[in-house]
């Protein structure tokens, strides 16, 4: 299984705000979820400041995970990170196995 926490950082709270809202209403999270192969899927928020919130995704492998990036919800959610001036960090990949 992998996963990536993703920092997703505005310029601003209502863009942030705004990111979430058009998110919810697309329902990328679901549509995600209903990929083959993606355990989870879900945008966060932090109560550290009004200007972060992460993508936290696991998938069963990296193979899985490919047809993601090419996905019409996952063109969505890029198209609203433009919009809304965020910049994305790959904070950590994980690698783990069930014991």
């Amino acid at each position: 299984m992998i996963g990536d926490i993703i920092t997703y950082t505005f310029k601003t709270k209502e863009g942030r705000d705004s990111f979430i809202r058009e998110a919810k209403k697309a329902h990328i999270e679901e549509e995600c979820l209903k990929e083959n192969g993606c355990i989870r899927y879900e945008y966060v928020i932090t109560t550290k400041d009004d200007t972060s919130m992460y993508l936290i995704e696991f998938w069963e492998n990296e193979e899985a995970k490919k047809p993601h990036h090419n996905t019409a919800h996952f063109l969505y959610a890029m198209e609203l990170k433009k919009k809304y001036c965020c910049e994305s960090t790959n904070r950590e990949k994980i690698k783990f196995e069930h014991i």
